[in-house]
Parts: structure tokens; sequence; C-alpha cells
């Protein structure tokens, strides 16, 4: 099957004014999957190669464990990553997010431990591994954290290009409703063949 697919923590964070953020320069696209682990291929084979042509990525993962998890995958395949979560100490955190800023890592895999107001110039790629949801409401997809999420590239008229994972009738319905709440969110469904993702390369900020 994989083969098939391409033949609240208040560290670390700048709080910016919803009217700063914009969804008028991202390129979004869902991306439909079958499973968790093709996730991680689909990141592996092809945005993160992507990533290195366009600038800096960010990868936002619902938990720590999700973190850990995705982190060890890729270092295994090769890549190097760094990851940052709430868990972790201030001072190893604002190691990370001083390194991601000073162009020393070029991919984050975070929480949303940094998803409001963390700026950065170079971040032109953002992943959505699994969509936010509300806290304590696992059920209700987090509109607001999803748009901050957006904001890391999107803001100051710079171009980014953000993936969402999606491969469960509940991620559909709530990718649903984020688009009912934002109208005119501009969504591509992205089809996993390699003439697709060609055409999105060529799309590229």
């Amino acid at each position: 099957m994989v083969k098939e697919l391409f033949v609240n923590e208040e560290y670390n964070q700048l709080f910016v004014k919803k009217e700063e953020l914009s969804l008028n320069s991202v390129k979004q696209y869902k991306v439909s999957v079958p499973d968790e682990l093709s996730k991680i291929m689909v990141i592996k084979d092809k945005i993160l190669d992507l990533g290195q042509k366009i600038g800096q990525t960010i990868i936002f993962v619902p938990t720590k464990i999700s973190a850990g998890m995705l982190h060890d995958a890729l270092v295994n395949y090769g890549y190097p990553v760094t990851t940052i979560h709430g868990a972790m100490s201030q001072e190893d955190r604002d190691k990370i997010v001083k390194e991601f800023k000073d162009g020393l890592t070029h991919v984050l895999i975070s929480t949303d431990v940094i998803a409001r107001g963390f700026d950065q110039s170079q971040v032109n790629l953002v992943v959505n591994y699994d969509l936010p949801v509300v806290y304590n409401n696992p059920t209700q997809p987090d509109t607001e954290v999803y748009l901050h999420r957006i904001g890391r590239a999107g803001r100051f008229g710079r171009k980014e290009m953000l993936f969402t994972f999606s491969f469960s009738s509940w991620a559909q319905l709530a990718f649903n409703i984020i688009k009912m709440g934002y109208v005119g969110l501009p969504v591509c469904d992205v089809k996993l063949t390699q003439s697709m993702w060609q055409r999105i390369g060529h799309q590229r900020p």
C-alpha cells in the first residue's frame, strides 16, 4: 500500500493579532492516506524533499509521544530533524528554537507549544500531521489553532504551502468544519500520484 502512494503551554510563544494572519498567500493541500505509516512515508519521500527546496519546515503533531515517534522514524531514515514539546525543559526549548531561527536546523517537529505567534521568515512549508482538536474535547477540531498553524509562514505576505493529512472519516468531517469556519478557504485534495506531486512542486512558493 505504501509503495502505491508515490511511485496549553505558555513558553516560546509570541501571541499575534488574528488580523495579522492571512490565508491569501497559503496554498493548502489535504492529503488522504490509508494509515499512520503512510504519513511517515509521504513526509520522508515527498514533503521533506520539497521543503529542502523552498525553506524550512514545521511539522505539527498532537502529543509528545507522536512527536517522539515521528522524530525517531525520520532520524532512522537519515533525516536530521529536531523536536520540541511542552514536557521539555525551558532551556532545551529555547536552544531548539534558537537553532531553528538561526537556520542551523531545517525541519522542526512540534506540538502546539509554538503554534501561536512563532515567526520565522524561512518557514515556507507547514505540515499538519493531525488536525488540531479542542482541549478536553478531542472530537471537536480547533479552528483557531489551525489558523495559527497556517500563520507560521502565511503572515506579512509570505508564501507558504500547508499539507494536512487525513485518513479517517472523522478527519474528513473535521476538515469540512474548519473550511466552514473560514469561508473561501482554498484547499486542494491531493491524489497520491507522481504526476500530482510534480504539479505541486511546480506550484511551490
